[in-house]
C-alpha cells in the first residue's frame, strides 16, 4: 500500500526477509508496525511517532513497517486485523503492544528506549521476551491436543420410529418427518412397510396382555406404515429427545402442556396415535434388529464423561483433589488506573489463571472495616484514604502455590525496601506518581489461606442466579449439571417442568418485540425444561461465561469448552438460559420457584459468614465481570482503533 512521503521518511519499509535482517541489527530501539498488505500500516499512530522523533531527537530510536504477507519472520501475524507493534533492541524482541493505544505505546517507547541506552552504556542487561504469537500458537496447539485427549469415538445412539397407517394414509407422514428434522433429528433410514399380523404381534409383544392388543394388531395391518431410523446430529440422547417430542401414549387434547406434541396434534386415540417410538435402549436395539438386522450405527466423536475438562477441573471453585491454590490480588486505585494492563500481563506470564475480576469502589468505612487489624498504626489513615480514593480491582488468581508465588511477586510491603532489596518486584516497579502517600504500596495480596477465604468473602461474595436447561438439551441434563458443579456452582434448588405458553411468554417478556419471539416460546413449550437456582461467587457472570455466547457457532470459535459450544445447535436451540442481572434473577425465581422449592437455596445463602455482611450490602450492587482467561483468537474488524475496556462494566444482553 502506497504511503505518504512523510511516512516513508519516518518509517523504514520491511518487505522481505533480507530487508528485515538488514534492519534488525541496527543499534538502538526499533519499533515495528506489523501490517497486512490488504489494509496497510496503521496511520493512527504516525502523528505520535513523528512527535516523539522530533521531541526526543534520539538517533537510537527507529520506526519501521513490516508487511507480514511477505516477511517470513512475521508469518504468525498474517491474517490479523488488529495492529501489532513489536519492539526490538539489538535484534531481540523486548516488548510487544497489541492494538492502537497511544498512551501505552508512548510509555513503552520511552521505557524501552531508556533501557537500550542503559544496555549500550553497560548499566543494564537486555531482557528478551517471547513472541506473543508463538505463545498463542503453543496455547492453541495445547488446547487442540487436550481436546483430542478429552474426546472419544463411540457408536451413536439410535432409535426407531413407526409412523402409523393413519398418518401415512392421510398424507401427513412427511409433514411429521419435517417437524422432526426441524427439531434437529436426523433421519438415517426410511422405508414403507405393510405389517403382517404375525409381524405386528411380534413387534408389539410387550403389550400383548393389554385389552386393546388385537385392535392394535388389526390397525397396524390395515395399511402401510413408514419406518424411520432416527439420531441426533453428532450427539447422544435421541431416545429421550424423541419421546419428549411425540408425547405420552394417552393424552388429553385440552392439556395445554401437551398440545404441541406430535400425538396431540395428529393422533385420535390410544391406538391411532400417529407414531410409535422406542422407549429404551434395549427396546430400540430390538426394534432396529426387527427391521434392519445387522445395521451398524455411525461412529461419532463426543466429549469423554470424565474428566469434564482440564479447565473445569482446575477452576478455583472446584472441590476436586489437585494442587491448584487460589489467592486474591487487589490493585489499589492508582495501580488500577495507571498500570492495570502491565500488571495483568506479568500475572499471566507468571502462570496464574485470572479466574475472576471485579472492579469495586469502596467507601472509607468499608476500608476501615477491612483493615481494622491495622487500626492504630501510623499509616492507617493514609492507607484508608488511598484505598477509598477510587475504584480498586480485585482478581481471583489460581495456580500451584498461588499464595506464596503472589507474595513473592509483590515484594516487601515498604516501597523503599522493595526498591532497595527487590527492584523486580511489583511493589518496586509500580508506585505512586504523586501525592503525600508515596510510601503506600499499590498492590495487596492475601497472606495465607485464612486471608484468602476472608478476601474471597469480601470481594467475591456468594451470589445466586437462575439457570435453565432447555428442551433441546434436556436429554443431556446430567452431563450439563456435572459441568455446572465442576465449575464450583451449588445447585440450591431445582424444578423440572414442561412450560405452558403463558409462563414461557412471561419468562421471555423482554423479547416480546423480537421477530423470533413466537418461535422461542414454541420451542420452550415443546418439552421438559430443568430450572435451577445456582449459588457461587459471582454466580450471574460466572454462569453466563460457562454458557458461552448465544450463538453456538460463535461459542465454538470463542469458547470451545462452553456448554453452548458443546450442546447447542443454533441460536434458538442453544441448550441453556441464564439471568442477566439480579433483578432478572429475582423475577424468574418469583415466577418459577415457590418458597418451599427455594428453601434449600435460602438456607444456603443465610448460612454464609456474617462477618462480611456490613461490607457486602453495598458491594453487592457493584458491577462485575469475568476476566477472559485466553487471548481472543479473532481480532476486531476495525483496525484503526481499539475498543477501550470499560472498568467494572457489565454488558447486559437479553439471552434466548
Amino acid at each position: 500500500m502506497a504511503k505518504k512521503r512523510g511516512e516513508i521518511a519516518l518509517q523504514e519499509e520491511i518487505v522481505d526477509e533480507d530487508s528485515w535482517n538488514a534492519l534488525r541489527i541496527k543499534q538502538g530501539l526499533m519499533v515495528v508496525d506489523v501490517y497486512q498488505e490488504w489494509c496497510g500500516p496503521c496511520s493512527a499512530v504516525v502523528g505520535l511517532f513523528k512527535r516523539l522523533k522530533t521531541e526526543l531527537n534520539d538517533d537510537l530510536l527507529h520506526f519501521a513497517v513490516a508487511r507480514a504477507d511477505t516477511v517470513e519472520s512475521f508469518e504468525l501475524y498474517r491474517g490479523k486485523c488488529e495492529p501489532y507493534f513489536l519492539f526490538f533492541g539489538g535484534g531481540c524482541l523486548v516488548a510487544a503492544v497489541k492494538g492502537v493505544n497511544p498512551p501505552q505505546l508512548e510509555e513503552c517507547i520511552l521505557s524501552k528506549l531508556k533501557q537500550e541506552h542503559d544496555v549500550i552504556s553497560g548499566e543494564a542487561e537486555r531482557v528478551e521476551i517471547r513472541d506473543p504469537m508463538v505463545i498463542a500458537k503453543e496455547l492453541k496447539e495445547a488446547e487442540i491436543k487436550q481436546r483430542k485427549e478429552e474426546e472419544e469415538e463411540i457408536e451413536q445412539e439410535l432409535t426407531l420410529a413407526v409412523l402409523k397407517p393413519d398418518v401415512v394414509q392421510s398424507g401427513v407422514a412427511e409433514q411429521i418427518i419435517g417437524e422432526l428434522e426441524e427439531k434437529g433429528i436426523e433421519i438415517l433410514e426410511s422405508q414403507e412397510h405393510l405389517f403382517t399380523a404375525e409381524e405386528a404381534e411380534i413387534f408389539y409383544e410387550n403389550v400383548k396382555d393389554q385389552p386393546y392388543f388385537q385392535d392394535l394388531v388389526g390397525f397396524m395391518t390395515s395399511g402401510p406404515s413408514k419406518i424411520i431410523v432416527c439420531a441426533l446430529k453428532g450427539k447422544q440422547g435421541i431416545i429421550s429427545e424423541l419421546r419428549g417430542l411425540i408425547g405420552p401414549s394417552i393424552f388429553e387434547k385440552d392439556s395445554e402442556e401437551m398440545n404441541e406434541t406430535i400425538r396431540a396434534k395428529y393422533g385420535t386415540g390410544i391406538i391411532q396415535n400417529a407414531i410409535h417410538a422406542s422407549s429404551s435402549k434395549e427396546e430400540a436395539a430390538r426394534e432396529l434388529a426387527f427391521f434392519y438386522p445387522g445395521y451398524e450405527p455411525p461412529v461419532i466423536t463426543v466429549k469423554r464423561t470424565q474428566p469434564v475438562s482440564k479447565e473445569h477441573e482446575e477452576t478455583v471453585h472446584a472441590t476436586g483433589k489437585h494442587e491448584i491454590e487460589r489467592t486474591v490480588a487487589v490493585l489499589r486505585p492508582q495501580a488500577y488506573e495507571l498500570y492495570k494492563d502491565e500488571i495483568v500481563k506479568q500475572i499471566k506470564n507468571a502462570g496464574f489463571t485470572i479466574a475472576l475480576e471485579k472492579a469495586i469502589q469502596l467507601t472509607k468505612e468499608q476500608v476501615e472495616e477491612y483493615y481494622k487489624e491495622h487500626m492504630g498504626q501510623p499509616y492507617f489513615g493514609e492507607l484508608t484514604t488511598v484505598m477509598s480514593s477510587g475504584p480498586c480491582l480485585a482478581l481471583l488468581l489460581a495456580r500451584e502455590d498461588a499464595v506464596a508465588k503472589w507474595r513473592e511477586m509483590l515484594g516487601p510491603a515498604s516501597v523503599n525496601e522493595a526498591k532497595a532489596t527487590a527492584p523486580e518486584s511489583l511493589r518496586a516497579q509500580f508506585t505512586m506518581t504523586s501525592g503525600k502517600n508515596k510510601e503506600i504500596n499499590l498492590l495487596h495480596g492475601s497472606a495465607n489461606e485464612h486471608e484468602v477465604e476472608k478476601d474471597i468473602n469480601v470481594f467475591f461474595p456468594v451470589e445466586k442466579t437462575v439457570a435453565a436447561i432447555k428442551p433441546d438439551a434436556y436429554a443431556n441434563r446430567d452431563e450439563i449439571i456435572e459441568r455446572i458443579e465442576s465449575a464450583g456452582f451449588h445447585v440450591a434448588a431445582r424444578k423440572e417442568t414442561t412450560l405452558t405458553k403463558d409462563i414461557a411468554r412471561k419468562l421471555y417478556e423482554n423479547c416480546s418485540g423480537q421477530p423470533f419471539y413466537n418461535d422461542l416460546v414454541n420451542h420452550m413449550v415443546s418439552g421438559q425444561t430443568l430450572f435451577m437456582i445456582l449459588t457461587r461467587s459471582n454466580a450471574i457472570s460466572g454462569w453466563r461465561q460457562l454458557m458461552g455466547p448465544t450463538d453456538p457457532n460463535k461459542a465454538s470459535d470463542e469458547s470451545s469448552e462452553s456448554i453452548r459450544a458443546i450442546y447447542g445447535r443454533d441460536i434458538l436451540r442453544n441448550a441453556v438460559h441464564g439471568s442477566s442481572n439480579k433483578d432478572e434473577v429475582q423475577r424468574i425465581q418469583n415466577l418459577l420457584f415457590s418458597g418451599i422449592e427455594a428453601s434449600e437455596e435460602n438456607q444456603t445463602m443465610s448460612s454464609r459468614s456474617s462477618r462480611r455482611d456490613s461490607i457486602n450490602e453495598e458491594m453487592d450492587t457493584d458491577k462485575d465481570h469475568l476476566y477472559e482467561v485466553k487471548e481472543e483468537q479473532e481480532a476486531e474488524p476495525a483496525r484503526s482503533q481499539e475498543n477501550e475496556e470499560t472498568k467494572g462494566g457489565v454488558h447486559k444482553t437479553q439471552d434466548t
